[in-house]
């Protein structure tokens, strides 16, 4: 029992060093270490698959790049669709996730997704380390991670997805990119009668 809260204790230092936006913040481990999944997978409810641009699985019809609308139109492949705004608080009606980015000379790549829990905390799945929840999105704002840039959900209770036309992503109100607009060209997963 000791050996293991050692354990923890030094993977919780280990994150917070990697992560300084968690320090001082209420956040936990939520599993063990596998590189069984990713965050992209994560976030969707896979646990069974890396979701990965050269080796993992990856939508088919969507192209497989880093750029931001790529992962927005993947995750439209499964039902999700773009909010308006950051989900302040847990929806039982809505699975709600998060897609972190950094800004290139071309656009944004994404790099991170986190999804909302029922306890209203963030859970991430730390490339192939640990899985942890945490308060805030911005807590896990890395180098590597970027920051978050694009908030989706998708009906718990229907498969049917609605139109993302009118919906604009926080980079594009800063007019820093063209995601929100570029995702309205995108495929979208078919409607389910």
């Amino acid at each position: 029992m000791k050996a293991r809260r050692r354990e923890q204790q030094r993977i919780r230092s280990e994150v917070e060093l990697e992560f300084d936006g968690l320090r001082g913040t209420k956040w936990r481990l939520t599993s063990k270490q596998t590189p069984r999944y990713n965050c992209i997978a994560w976030a969707v409810g896979e646990k069974h698959r890396p979701w990965d641009l050269l080796r993992g699985y990856w939508p088919d019809g969507v192209p497989r790049t880093g750029c931001l609308t790529s992962l927005i139109a993947a995750y439209q492949t499964k039902g999700f669709e773009i909010c308006d705004e950051a989900p302040l608080e847990y929806d039982q009606s809505f699975d709600k996730v998060v897609l972190y980015g950094v800004q290139t000379g071309s656009g944004h790549e994404w790099q991170h997704a986190a999804k909302l829990m029922p306890n209203g905390m963030w859970s991430s799945k730390l490339g192939n380390w640990v899985d942890i929840q945490h308060e805030q999105p911005e807590h896990v704002n890395h180098a590597d991670y970027g920051e978050p840039l694009v908030y989706m959900r998708k009906a718990k209770r229907c498969a049917a997805t609605q139109s993302s036309k009118g919906s604009r992503t926080k980079v594009e109100k800063d007019g820093e990119s063209r995601a929100g607009r570029d995702s309205e060209k995108l495929p979208h997963p078919p409607e389910v009668p």
